[in-house]
């Protein structure tokens, strides 16, 4: 079966149309600097992501395309707000260094250009920062993007790679919106310590409102749709990600209460919230009725701990390599390192490498020394083997114990490691 570039995309970065469909939200509420990123923004480029984005067809109807736009703007004012809130708490804590993780297409580098002795940190997978940084340097002087604008590319579950990022001693204001309900439960735990760890050597908050997004959404699907109509809302759901069954389903975004407090202070971190309301009062909203729902919503405030001084050098660089062998009509690939959003592309192009001059019947993934697996390299293995003609010659072996609980609780044992037990 042929792999094709919006499957690629969407195995490395599911979050892909999120990411530019909040710019695009941002523009829509009329933001300068949302609208001068979005035109600058290679077309070429996004047209892998529009690619990955709900739509409609060209059978649809003109009510249709009308309810689609009327369903982006809607929940595009939620991203709006969320990024609105989360600026104002950075410039109310007073804070100099802004990291933001799985930053998407987000025009904050070009705002933090004109705050004084602030430096942003925009931080993302090679899909997203490739196509913005040709974008920004139309938008602002090289001067910036070299001295306090840093847009970088890491996965979030590698420490050593975010760690490498990040340079100066100021602490930290450390955001995520819009990536912990994407993540699977042991991706979740992973980027929990990194930041934990973060926090632990510089000081400094992570914050985050992600928590809070999914009943944002609903209510205010709920607000918009619910008069238009007895289908209205499983017409939402088509064209977006509020029933999806693979969003918000992990512990972070699941838990409330006293559950969600233990489950911070078991990790070494201190939780503590703020009220999204005062944050955006004076705000002119697009939906004025909508604000009661805002004043009672809450960003999350996090701090680890205990603050401990770390060098750089106790971080040694990660590491990845691909070693190949064929063995009659058996191609064995031998992984040493961790299988990433980074790196998990090496493994599909080696792959595609071998299809491209005869299609190999069985394959062999060899994982002594895989040291981790996030998300993405689960879905590029998974697309790997629905590619093979007969996927009961794929067969992974030498797999960590911890890596085969990753396995089981993403549900993906039963076809890989199923398959392994079959052959």
């Amino acid at each position: 079966m042929a792999i094709s570039d919006v499957d690629i995309l969407h195995a490395l970065s599911p979050a892909a149309a999120t990411a530019r469909s909040c710019l695009v939200s941002c523009a829509a509420m009329g933001d300068d600097n949302a609208i001068r990123l979005l035109l600058a923004l290679d077309e070429a480029e996004l047209k892998r992501n529009r690619n990955s984005a709900p739509k409609t067809d060209d059978t649809e109807s003109d009510a249709d395309r009308e309810f689609f736009t009327q369903a982006v703007m809607a929940l595009g004012s939620v991203q709006w707000v969320k990024h609105i809130a989360v600026n104002k708490l950075f410039d109310a804590l007073k804070m100099n260094t802004f990291v933001d993780l799985a930053c998407g297409y987000t025009q904050r580098g070009i705002e933090f250009s004109t705050k004084q002795r602030c430096r942003y940190f925009g931080i993302d997978l090679p899909v997203v920062i490739d196509t913005m940084l040709p974008a920004l340097s139309k938008v602002m002087s090289a001067f910036y993007l070299e001295n306090k604008i840093f847009y970088r590319t890491a996965d979030v579950t590698d420490y050593n790679a975010l760690r490498r990022l990040i340079h100066g001693r100021e602490q930290l204001f450390i955001t995520t919106e819009g990536l912990m309900m994407y993540l699977t439960d042991p991706e979740v735990l992973t980027v929990m310590e990194n930041i934990r760890k973060l926090l632990r050597e510089f000081g400094g908050v992570w914050v985050t409102p992600d928590t809070q997004c999914k009943r944002w959404n609903e209510i205010v699907s709920q607000r918009v749709f619910s008069g238009m109509g007895e289908n209205s809302l499983d017409r939402l759901n088509e064209v977006t990600d509020l029933d999806n069954s693979n969003v918000y389903n992990n512990r972070f975004t699941r838990l409330q209460g006293k559950e969600l407090y233990d489950f911070f202070d078991e990790r070494g971190l201190v939780l503590k919230k703020t009220n999204v309301g005062k944050l955006i009062k004076g705000v002119k909203l697009p939906d004025e009725n909508l604000r009661s729902m805002y004043d009672e919503a809450d960003i999350l405030i996090i701090s680890s701990k205990e603050r401990v001084e770390i060098s750089i050098l106790s971080n040694p660089r990660s590491e990845f390599e691909i070693y190949t062998n064929r063995v009659g009509e058996r191609l064995i690939f031998k992984i040493v390192g961790r299988l990433d959003a980074i790196t998990s592309p090496e493994l599909l192009e080696e792959y595609v490498k071998f299809t491209s001059v005869g299609q190999p019947w069985a394959l062999t993934i060899d994982m002594e020394d895989c040291s981790y697996i996030s998300s993405a390299g689960l879905r590029v293995l998974h697309m790997i083997y629905r590619g093979l003609p007969d996927r009961l010659g794929f067969k992974i072996e030498n797999l960590h114990p911890k890596l085969v609980e990753i396995f089981r609780v993403t549900g993906y044992d039963k076809m890989l490691l199923y398959n392994n037990d079959e052959d």
